[in-house]
């Protein structure tokens, strides 16, 4: 009992907290584009390689994913509401549509 009590893990301070939510969010944040970004490219790109799509879908992942994180950094708010939003599905089917555009026209 006594090294129950004495091993048992500390809270987190509020900054430990804040860094974690950030950390989950953020991925969830990520996981989300990507699938919205492979829903893109498999209706544009039907046929193609799984592996290409992937491709592309990272490539767009990492293009709009430190912009939507600075973006929502300066806001403040606490990292529970960094979501998807309806503006941030449309720059991101925009961004991957543009993208399939010029690869599809070399």
């Amino acid at each position: 009992l006594k090294d129950q009590v004495l091993n048992k893990p500390k809270p987190l301070t509020q900054s430990q907290q804040k860094q974690m939510d950030r950390e989950k969010f953020t991925q969830l944040f990520k996981q989300q584009i990507q699938e919205l970004g492979r829903d893109v490219c498999e209706s544009v790109l039907k046929g193609k390689p799984a592996d290409f799509i992937q491709d592309i879908c990272a490539k767009a992942t990492d293009k709009i994913m430190p912009e939507e994180i600075k973006s929502f950094a300066k806001k403040e708010k606490s990292w529970t509401e960094f979501k998807v939003t309806k503006g941030i599905k449309i720059r991101v089917t925009r961004y991957i549509t543009e993208y399939l555009q010029r690869f599809l026209e070399k």
